[in-house]
């Protein structure tokens, strides 16, 4: 079974399992708050398990490229992402001490400067000749999903380890108007 079907049915059982909870008893304010943050937190771990497919396929092709330029910025991604999940197997569920919440926060603060495109990289890249078109594409496209893997990661663990921080509630503020702008896109859709 391919790793994306047992993460998906791994995240059904999950929902099953959070919805029987709601039905069967009576819960808390906290209690629901602490389900809700779960079940996000796994939706955000399967956009990581979705979008580290091809960046590791990419990775395995350029770390083994003779090209060192390519070499060198795949290294770069692959120990940011690294960091971060040592930095999160340190934290673990155990608690979450204020100076782990700054170096997780600082780590999603550093992932911005992951991407190629935005920080100007993939233009020196390509000026001075050092990597190929091709291989800037997928750098560009690897480059994203490797900061978006890590700020993922962050905010799960930020979301499981310490719910009650501003990031929960920036997140769900993020979700809500992404889940707006949906339901507005479709109502306009309907009606044409």
């Amino acid at each position: 079974m391919a790793v994306s079907a047992r993460i998906k049915r791994i995240y059904s059982k999950i929902l099953d399992y959070a919805t029987q909870l709601q039905q069967k008893f009576t819960l808390d304010d906290c209690e629901i708050e602490t389900i809700r943050n779960v079940l996000v937190a796994d939706r955000l771990l399967v956009q990581v398990v979705k979008r580290m497919k091809p960046l590791h396929l990419n990775m395995d092709r350029y770390l083994d490229s003779d090209n060192d330029a390519i070499r060198r910025e795949y290294n770069t991604l692959r120990r940011h992402i690294l960091k971060v999940v040592r930095l999160i197997k340190h934290i673990g569920p155990e608690g979450i001490e204020s100076e782990d919440l700054q170096s997780l926060q600082q780590q999603r603060k550093k992932a911005k400067h992951l991407d190629t495109l935005l920080n100007g990289r993939i233009g020196e890249l390509l000026l001075t000749n050092v990597i190929t078109r091709e291989m800037a594409s997928s750098l560009i496209n690897d480059s994203a999903n490797a900061a978006s893997i890590t700020k993922n990661l962050v905010d799960i663990a930020t979301m499981l380890y310490a719910p009650k921080d501003a990031l929960v509630n920036a997140l769900d503020d993020q979700n809500a108007a992404l889940y707006s702008a949906k339901l507005e896109s479709e109502e306009v859709d309907s009606r044409k």
